[in-house]
C-alpha cells in the first residue's frame, strides 16, 4: 500500500488529541465536521460508491486497540442520487454501511475480534468506534491489516441491484493502518468515550452506544433455543458505569472463547 508523507504526522496528531481528552471530564471533543472530516483520516478508500476512512487508531494497555471509522458517499455518488434526508429514519439514512472483520498483524499469528461500541450517524456520514480484541498482546509493529464488509444503501444500492451489479462486498485486504500505543487504561478510554457521545447527541442526526448482549429465546425444527444480539440505546440512556461494564464483560469473554 503507498503511504502518503503525512500519514504518520496525521496519527501522531490526532493520538495527541485522543490522550489529551482521557481524564477530563469537562472538556468537550471537537465538532464532528472537523474530528472525522476526510483531512483528518489515517487512511481512506473508495468502496462501491463510498468512501471508507480511519480517523484514529490508539491502543489501550490491555492490547485492544480502539479504531473510530467512518464511511460516506463519493462526490459522484451525492452528485448523481442527492444528498441524504437527515429527517429519514431518525437520522439514519445513508448511502452506504460497513462492518470491520476480524483483523490482523501482517505476517504475524495476531487476530482481533471486533466490536462496534458507538454509532454516529451525522449528515449522511456512519461514524463507529469499534474495539478491536485481540488475545495475544502484539509485538513492537504497530500495524494492522484492514478487513470490512461494505454495503450500499438506499437509491445507490437500489440503482445497483436494477443493472446486475454488485451492491455489497466483502474486502479481506485493504490495506494497513498504524496505530500508537496510548498507556491508558480500558476503563478510562470508555469513560472518556461516553462523555463524548454525551455531548455529540445534541450534535449530531442519531447516536448510539452499546448497552449490552440480550438472550432471545426462538423456536426452530430442533424446537426452543437462545439466541441473542447486541443493543444499543442513546448515551443518555445507558449510565456511563454500565458502558464500560459491559464493554469490558463483552471483551473478557471474547478472549475466554478464542482459548
Amino acid at each position: 500500500m503507498k503511504r502518503s508523507g503525512k500519514g504518520p504526522f496525521l496519527l501522531i496528531l490526532v493520538s495527541l488529541l485522543f490522550l489529551r481528552g482521557c481524564g477530563k471530564k469537562e472538556e468537550q471533543p471537537e465538532s464532528p465536521d472537523i474530528r472525522f472530516s476526510l483531512e483528518r483520516a489515517v487512511y481512506k478508500k473508495e468502496l462501491l460508491g463510498n468512501i471508507l476512512a480511519v480517523h484514529e487508531a490508539n491502543m489501550i494497555n490491555e492490547g485492544s486497540i480502539l479504531l473510530v471509522a467512518s464511511i460516506r458517499p463519493t462526490g459522484e455518488t451525492l452528485l448523481k442520487y442527492g444528498k441524504i434526508n437527515a429527517s429519514e429514519a431518525d437520522g439514519r439514512n445513508h448511502y452506504g454501511d460497513f462492518q470491520l472483520r476480524e483483523c490482523s498483524e501482517p505476517g504475524k499469528n495476531v487476530w482481533y475480534s471486533n466490536l462496534a461500541i458507538a454509532n454516529i450517524w451525522h449528515r449522511g456520514i456512519n461514524i463507529k468506534w469499534v474495539l478491536m480484541i485481540n488475545t495475544d498482546r502484539p509485538d513492537d509493529d504497530h500495524t494492522l491489516e484492514l478487513s470490512s464488509y461494505i454495503h450500499t444503501r438506499n437509491e445507490l444500492q437500489r440503482d445497483l441491484q436494477k443493472r446486475g451489479l454488485p451492491w455489497y462486498e466483502k474486502y479481506k485486504d485493504l490495506g494497513e493502518v498504524r496505530f500508537v500505543e496510548t498507556g491508558i487504561g480500558m476503563k478510562e478510554v470508555l469513560a472518556k468515550l461516553h462523555r463524548d457521545c454525551r455531548f455529540y447527541e445534541s450534535e449530531v442526526d442519531h447516536i448510539q452506544v452499546f448497552e449490552g448482549f440480550r438472550k432471545i429465546s426462538e423456536t426452530g425444527l430442533d424446537g426452543e433455543y437462545l439466541t441473542g444480539s447486541l443493543s444499543y440505546l442513546k448515551p443518555g440512556k445507558v449510565k456511563e458505569k454500565r458502558f464500560i461494564e459491559k464493554v469490558r464483560e463483552y471483551a473478557t469473554q471474547t478472549k475466554a472463547s478464542a482459548r
